[in-house]
């Protein structure tokens, strides 16, 4: 499920020459990961 989404994501902006969109993708992006990260601490998953 979290490999579609990313692939989703990958294809809506594929044709983004924007470097600041970009920037702000990545960085959306990599904030949606601690997220998920930190709720899967929570629920006792280990790394």
């Amino acid at each position: 499920e979290l490999k579609q989404a990313m692939r989703q994501e990958m294809e809506k902006n594929r044709n983004c020459h924007d470097r600041q969109r970009i920037r702000f993708l990545i960085s959306e992006g990599t904030q949606r990961l601690r997220d998920l990260d930190q709720m899967l601490d929570m629920q006792g998953h280990s790394q």
